[in-house]
């Protein structure tokens, strides 16, 4: 299982939104498939899928959440896990 979570990319907030999902619950994903999009007060950007997997997504959209938050879940292989 990896966890996902907003990366800083330098900017000085507490907190990200999540603006939205480019996938669904349990959707397949691929490293480097772009999974989200998220907005900090300065900026908007993109976050890929680091492995290859699951997806089980933990927070909704236009949450607001801090960096260290895992947002989503991503179980290795094409097997769904609880």
């Amino acid at each position: 299982m990896f966890e996902v979570k907003p990366s800083r990319l330098g900017v000085n907030d507490d907190f990200v939104i999540i603006s939205k999902w480019k996938v669904k619950k349990e959707d397949i994903v691929k490293r480097g498939q772009i999974i989200a999009e998220l907005e900090t007060s300065k900026a908007v950007y993109e976050i890929e899928a680091e492995k290859d997997g699951i997806i089980k997504i933990l927070v909704e959209e236009d949450e607001e959440v801090s960096f260290d938050t895992v947002i989503a879940v991503i179980y290795e292989g094409d097997v769904w896990k609880e």
